[in-house]
Order: structure tokens, then sequence, then C-alpha cells
């Protein structure tokens, strides 16, 4: 008795695919994420004097590649780069010192229209108040992403259900 076995390869995960099917997928969807995220936090920004720190903000999706060793893993950013970015979003512990004039005197010129020593008497009241008293953060990374998570979800969820339904396809030349 003769016994042959005969072993068909197909399909993107059998034909080792799998990473590259991953991958493209997560990708894809980190990219649509992060522009909702993006979009929401920065609607969420205070536009201040110039606007500069709505427009800071900005997004990066860093792609871990395929044949590299363990998993790879594929990250989505959203951030500013100013330094009062931070203070914006959490707010100003009282006592931690006098703010920074400049931008304190930029908000009270534009705001208030003030110039001369009115803008110097005015700017040093602010700082004033803000070193004993602090502010309140915008909180606006945290409210962008809670308000952009459904969208997350659902994106991530359609990901998920591609990525399986190209791993279960023949591949080129399959059967």
């Amino acid at each position: 008795m003769e016994l042959k076995a005969r072993i068909d390869i197909e399909g993107a995960l059998l034909g080792g695919m799998g990473p590259e099917v991953v991958q493209k997928n997560l990708g894809r969807a980190m990219e649509l994420a992060v522009t909702r995220v993006l979009r929401e936090v920065q609607k969420l920004t205070p536009g201040g004097v110039t606007g500069n720190l709505r427009r800071s903000i900005q997004k990066e999706v860093q792609h871990g590649s395929p044949l590299e060793r363990g998993t790879p893993v594929t990250r989505g950013i959203v951030a500013t780069s100013h330094s009062y970015g931070l203070v914006v979003e959490r707010g100003r512990r009282a006592g931690m010192g006098k703010p920074p004039t400049s931008p304190i005197r930029e908000w009270v010129a534009y705001k208030l229209g003030l110039s001369g020593d009115e803008l110097e008497r005015v700017t040093h009241m602010i700082r004033n108040k803000i070193a004993t008293h602090g502010t309140e953060g915008v909180h606006m990374f945290d409210r962008g992403f809670d308000k952009a998570w459904p969208y997350v979800q659902q994106v991530f969820n359609e990901a998920g259900i591609k990525i399986v339904r190209e791993l279960d396809q023949p591949t080129k030349g399959g059967k």
C-alpha cells in the first residue's frame, strides 16, 4: 500500500504574507484614527493670540516593519512641540512661581488692546494671579481623544475584519 499526501499552501497566512497583511491594514487604520484625533484636539484647542498652539498640534504615524524581530508596532502620535501646550492641557498649580512674561504680554495686548506702561502693569498683575491661584487646564488632548474614541474603535474593528478576509483569500497562483 502506497500512501501519498499533497499539501497545497494557499492563502496569505499560509503563504507567509500574514505580517504584511496585518501591518498594511493596521497602518491604514492608524492613519485614519490619528487624523480624527488630531481634528478633534485642534477643535478644542484655544486659538490664543496667533493660533500658534493649534497649528503646532500635529500627527505622526510610526510604522513597524513586519521584518523586524518580535512583534512590529504601529504607533499613532498627536502632540505639540510648544512647551506651553502641556500647561494649556493640564493647567498650572498655584505656587509654581510666575509664568513666562512674553506669552501673557502678547495675550493682554491682543485681547485688551493695551500698550506701554498699562500693558506692563496688567501683564504683571496677571502673572501674579496665575502664580498664586494657578490656572485650569483645557484638556484638549484628553477630551479630543475621548470624542474620537468611538470612531477609532470602529476603524480598528473594520481593520480586523479586513485582515481576516485577506488572510483567508487564496494567493495569486493558488487554487
